[in-house]
């Protein structure tokens, strides 16, 4: 194990005044970070000099490279390439890009990790947890850290964020018998989020430093859900981060908008949201508007293919070098802007693989669609909405809420016009949640178990 991916891991226990000091030192000058963080920071302000044509060569170079080394070390991708008779070697131009065949999830996963990756130094096993099915299990190397981290730190920036502020996350990390704990790497306090709302609320009151924190940080659901709580309960921790939170870092998840929208009210603080995946191939950012995520040149490349009359966000990891994912689909339905013939930004048009239902014709919806994309009563009166579905025509609308608020009631408050689905509606205290603390919006039946 490399030291940053062994600090990341077991140096989390050292007391707050330790970590505190830690925090201040710049990421820039943290030994395991230390080399591809100033490495990425310098790409990154190269990027936004670059004209389009030099953008084009710059994606152009980083793909080539990387596919190239696929095909001398990885077994998947050279027999790949040479089943769809392509030599990376060749491509020459921007748009020779487009000749290397997409992968896929479900393509991988037919593969034994090892005959998809390299044997590079270092490189740590990670999987993408398996929440739309099979998980899928890669090696990342410990520049990727520090990579990462650049990236990030840039889009938290936009709020005002520094790496020396403690935060409140929202998040499946806790430690266990403890409500509120300090992780000194991080430098944030970690909730146990599955706990009672009342006692976390008054955890955080009783602990002088967390409840001083300025920024909040983690699952979207489970944040939003606290602090409506703390706002319609009038618990005093409301007044102290009204007066103390000066953003929100939303992670992981799609955050709902009338929620957040209320949040944002309720505290008085901005937010700022991006889109990300556990295989590190796409990070985009909101900047000028929200919902509308600019992805990141400078940390993978980005595109938006039609296939099937919709267009499917591709990515390419430029630095992964161990399990390398090359035109990787995330099967995300994206509604894309171009400029300069690479994608600028984009809207998520239907959520990843699993996040739609079937219709009595077998056609597909997707919840964003459906949720997010009309005006549903319900949601004046509920924390969350969430759908199951067992079988194709049939789905059921799983609302979250404390109010005695029967099925027939929610149902005429939930716009289902034009759509070939039989709706029931199922009345909760409180969402389903995967082990980690996540709420999806499509509710499997592993979770219902």
């Amino acid at each position: 194990m490399s030291l940053a991916f062994f600090l990341k891991e077991k140096a989390d226990k050292l007391p707050f005044p330790v970590g505190a000091l830690l925090a201040k030192v710049p990421y820039g000058m943290r030994p395991p970070l230390r080399s591809s963080f100033q490495r990425t920071n310098r790409e990154m302000a190269l990027v936004e000099r670059l004209s389009d044509e030099e953008r084009q060569a710059f994606v152009l170079d980083r793909v080539k490279a990387v596919a190239c080394h696929a095909v001398r070390n990885v077994e998947f991708y050279r027999q790949f390439y040479g089943d769809h008779g392509v030599d990376p070697q060749r491509l020459g131009d921007f748009a020779d890009i487009d000749m290397l065949p997409i992968v896929d999830k479900a393509i991988l996963q037919d593969v034994p990790i090892e005959d998809r990756s390299a044997p590079v130094a270092s490189r740590s096993k990670v999987n993408t947890g398996g929440s739309s099915g099979k998980p899928l299990s890669f090696y990342i190397e410990p520049s990727a850290m520090g990579h990462e981290w650049a990236h990030m730190l840039s889009l938290w920036k936009r709020i005002g964020f520094t790496t020396d502020q403690p935060k409140i996350v929202f998040s499946g990390l806790y430690r266990e018998g403890e409500l509120v704990s300090y992780d000194s790497v991080r430098h944030s306090f970690l909730l146990n989020i599955a706990s009672d709302r009342q006692d976390l609320a008054d955890a955080i009151l009783a602990d002088r430093r967390a409840r001083q924190c300025r920024f909040l940080h983690g699952y979207p659901s489970a944040m939003f859900d606290f602090v409506l709580w703390l706002d319609k309960m009038g618990h005093p921790l409301i007044d102290l981060l009204r007066e103390n939170i000066q953003g929100m870092m939303l992670s992981s998840e799609y955050p709902v908008p009338h929620l957040r929208s209320a949040v944002e009210k309720a505290l008085q603080a901005k937010s700022v949201s991006w889109y990300g995946h556990t295989e590190r191939a796409v990070l985009a950012g909101e900047q000028s508007e929200a919902y509308d995520f600019e992805p990141l040149l400078s940390y993978g490349y980005a595109e938006a293919v039609e296939i099937d009359g919709v267009h499917q966000l591709i990515g390419t990891s430029y630095y992964n070098f161990a399990s390398p994912l090359i035109r990787y689909n995330t099967e995300d339905t994206i509604l894309p802007t171009f400029e300069g013939g690479l994608l600028s930004s984009f809207r998520i048009d239907g959520g990843r693989k699993g996040d739609f239902i079937l219709d009595t014709h077998n056609n597909k919806i997707f919840l964003t669609a459906i949720i997010f994309g009309r005006h549903h009563a319900l949601f004046d009166h509920v924390s969350h909405v969430q759908v199951r579905q067992d079988e194709a025509g049939k789905a059921t609308i799983v609302y979250a809420t404390h109010e005695d608020l029967a099925p027939v009631d929610a149902a005429r408050m939930f716009d289902s016009k034009a759509i070939g689905v039989d709706f029931e509606f199922e009345r909760r205290e409180r969402p389903y949640r995967t082990r980690l603390g996540k709420v999806p919006l499509l509710v499997s039946s592993r979770l219902v178990d």
